[in-house]
């Protein structure tokens, strides 16, 4: 969640081990329950890529087909990892906020925070290994919530107005006719 001073909240999240559509149906009563107004889904780009393997399409497409719309996020982890940090950076002088993180948790979020938690930096192991630099990457272990937030981090998300809000939906639905009128040479006769 976004506040006007554009303060970011991680105020709810979705742990999911199902079907697509009951991922949908999750996603649809969350985001009723929790009130908010949905401007933009972020998802891993990997969530449309479709496996060879499966019957079915990518979940990104399903989710699509079912009435969700995304931004694909950046997969891009150095980048995140920095922008992340910045989010997190706050400064306290004499037990008073001088700068306080872009980014809140919210106790809602029990996964969330312990996924940021014990989010850890590999290490080299064997012969050598405390001869060597440390490795410049994180673990793949328990990182799906701090590689969202990674996502959210490079993305930026701003506060936007209601006024904004249906003025930008105006403007969608306008060019949505004009791209119809583009498409289709019996436009003019429907009016008639």
């Amino acid at each position: 969640a976004v506040d006007r001073r554009d303060q970011w909240y991680v105020a709810g999240e979705i742990v999911h081990d199902g079907t697509t559509k009951d991922l949908a149906f999750r996603m649809r009563d969350f985001e009723k329950n929790m009130r908010f107004r949905v401007e933009t889904r972020l998802i891993d780009p990997s969530a449309f890529i479709d496996d060879r393997h499966m019957e079915q399409e990518s979940v990104g497409k399903q989710l699509s087909d079912l009435g969700f719309s995304f931004i694909k996020g950046s997969k891009d982890l150095d980048a995140g990892i920095r922008a992340l940090d910045t989010a997190l950076d706050y400064d306290i002088q004499n037990g008073q906020w001088v700068r306080q993180p872009k980014i809140l948790f919210m106790d809602t979020c029990p996964v969330a925070i312990k996924q940021m938690e014990t989010y850890v930096w590999d290490n080299w192991a064997g012969r050598g290994a405390d001869e060597k630099q440390a490795k410049a990457k994180p673990k793949d272990k328990d990182d799906h919530m701090p590689e969202n937030l990674h996502r959210l981090a490079m993305f930026m998300p701003r506060f936007v107005k209601m006024t904004q809000y249906f003025d930008d939906q105006r403007a969608i639905n306008q060019k949505a006719d004009e791209a119809e009128r583009m498409l289709d040479p019996y436009y003019e006769r429907k009016l008639i």
